[in-house]
């Protein structure tokens, strides 16, 4: 018999969705400014690449061209610096559809080795939700 653990254990990951939300709402504030409206996002938290419907080593995953709007961040990516990065990239994908960009640092396929700043990261976020991007 196998048996699967559980994903979204409100006692075990209430804190990881929490700063998984921060971002969210942060993202759909900057939209508004450019009277842009975000829908609903669903937020998972995930122990591995099963519970996030993939096979790929990877630490977010998104709902393309889906009614519902989801992300999926893996349990890993919340020892990292860059985890701002990850759920805006993700949103750009559920939200905008929009594919990875090679050499773009925040839709590249892979992450930085280098660090940017939190202004660096909204200015490209906001260049991809005015189609700028």
């Amino acid at each position: 018999m196998t048996t699967y653990k559980t994903i979204n254990k409100k006692t075990d990951y209430f804190p990881q969705r929490k700063q998984v939300m921060k971002y969210v709402y942060e993202a759909r504030n900057i939209a508004r400014k450019y009277n842009i409206n975000h829908p609903r996002i669903e937020v998972r938290i995930c122990e591995n690449e099963k519970d996030c419907n993939t096979n790929a080593q990877v630490l977010g995953v998104a709902s393309i061209d889906s009614k519902t709007k989801n992300i999926w961040i893996m349990e890993n990516a919340f020892n990292r610096h860059d985890l701002r990065i990850i759920v805006f990239h993700e949103i750009l994908h559920t939200l905008y559809n929009q594919d990875h960009v090679k050499g773009c640092r925040l839709m590249s396929p892979t992450l930085s080795n280098k660090w940017f700043t939190d202004q660096e990261i909204t200015k490209l976020f906001i260049k991809y939700i005015t189609k700028e991007g």
